[in-house]
């Protein structure tokens, strides 16, 4: 893992692994890398597979690394792993169980598990809802998560196991960011799988705020810093952005 500052200096380098890894982050700064072998199977399906979550910091030194893996081979898919690590520095892990089960659960459901900043698993493998395409983690004002899969959706409480009821303004396949100096939420349409093309703006309550519409096949981002990306509905290489404008 390779980290620039904003002028392009290399920051820091490290390696991570098993392969693949997906890269995730972290609502306090730097970010998270969840990497596995579980993909490959390489000691089959009755042996170890490795999963390990790397911790960086925002000038990319590693804070700590752990293996939450298991028996079993359960990831087999480019969306099968998502994660994201909260205001309390606490790190949510969820995966999609893939054909044939693994770390002890039977196949097609959805695990997850709580992990601190230095490694240490608050939690064990929770399964926590049916296997579902996409699965979405969005980030909670004051710590925790709601983990979305197909139509199921749960809030965990940071380092807790259990479910209470969602938000009700984060629907399928909307993206969260926390906004506004940490005090509200933009939901954001991803591309190609919602038909919505507006940012939706709500005070850290739940109430409605505001609406940031843009034109129809308009695929939406936003930055750390607040800053709105909006790519050309007629050419996806084209894009139009506006600095700062949700910080």
């Amino acid at each position: 893992m390779n980290v620039w500052n904003g002028k392009g200096t290399l920051l820091a380098a490290h390696p991570v692994g098993p392969s693949p890894s997906w890269f995730f982050p972290a609502r306090t700064g730097g970010s998270v890398v969840v990497s596995t072998d579980s993909w490959n199977c390489p000691n089959g399906p009755r042996g170890h597979a490795t999963m390990n979550v790397w911790r960086f910091d925002e000038t990319g030194n590693l804070v700590s690394v752990v293996d939450i893996g298991g028996v079993g081979c359960p990831v087999g898919e480019s969306d099968g792993v998502v994660a994201l690590s909260d205001e309390l520095d606490n790190t949510f892990v969820a995966i999609l169980v893939d054909g044939g089960g693994g770390f002890g659960f039977p196949e097609h459901r959805v695990l997850a598990r709580w992990i601190s900043r230095e490694g240490a698993p608050l939690t064990p493998w929770m399964d926590v809802a049916p296997w579902a395409q996409l699965p979405q983690v969005a980030p909670i004002i004051g710590g925790g998560v709601v983990l979305r899969a197909g139509d199921s959706s749960a809030f965990f409480a940071s380092g807790s196991s259990t479910p209470s009821p969602p938000p009700d303004f984060i629907p399928k396949y909307h993206d969260v960011s926390i906004v506004r100096g940490g005090t509200a939420y933009a939901v954001v349409p991803r591309f190609g799988w919602a038909r919505d093309h507006a940012i939706e703006l709500y005070a850290s309550d739940g109430t409605h705020c505001a609406t940031l519409d843009f034109p129809e096949r308009t695929g939406l981002y936003i930055g750390a810093d607040g800053t709105v990306i909006a790519t050309d509905p007629h050419d996806l290489c084209k894009a139009s952005w506006w600095p700062h404008l949700l910080r």
